[in-house]
């Protein structure tokens, strides 16, 4: 079996085996990926990332009015499942895409103001 990347992996669903070894390989590599965020949050988002962001908003909404905003993490794998199928249909596609595209200057504000006040605040 071929090692699927991250992308891959939210596209299908997983089986038993393959989230265990995944949650192993995320284990394993916990103080790389806490060192790679803590690295990232010191620059400034390129656009891909800020319309990643803004793409996922924009999905989490959609699913949001989908469910009633019922938690995701209350839901039985079966619904879910059935949210994701809903999900890949080119209308919610299209829908999705153009409340990203709307999202995008909120997206960006919001990566603004965190630039300006991460020297000031809480400090972890």
């Amino acid at each position: 079996m071929t090692m699927l990347s991250f992308k891959d992996m939210v596209s299908e669903v997983l089986d038993m085996a393959q989230r265990r070894k995944l949650a192993m390989r995320m284990k394993k590599n916990k103080a790389r990926i806490a060192m790679a965020r803590k690295r990232a949050e010191r620059k400034t988002a390129s656009m891909d990332t800020l319309k990643k962001r803004a793409r996922k908003q924009a999905r989490k909404a959609v699913v949001s009015k989908i469910t009633k905003g019922q938690d995701k993490g209350e839901m039985s794998f079966s619904r879910k499942k059935d949210i994701e199928k809903r999900m890949e249909k080119p209308a919610i596609q299209a829908r999705i895409d153009r409340n990203a595209r709307k999202l995008i200057k909120v997206v960006r504000k919001q990566e603004m103001e965190r630039k300006r006040n991460r020297g000031k605040g809480d400090k972890k």
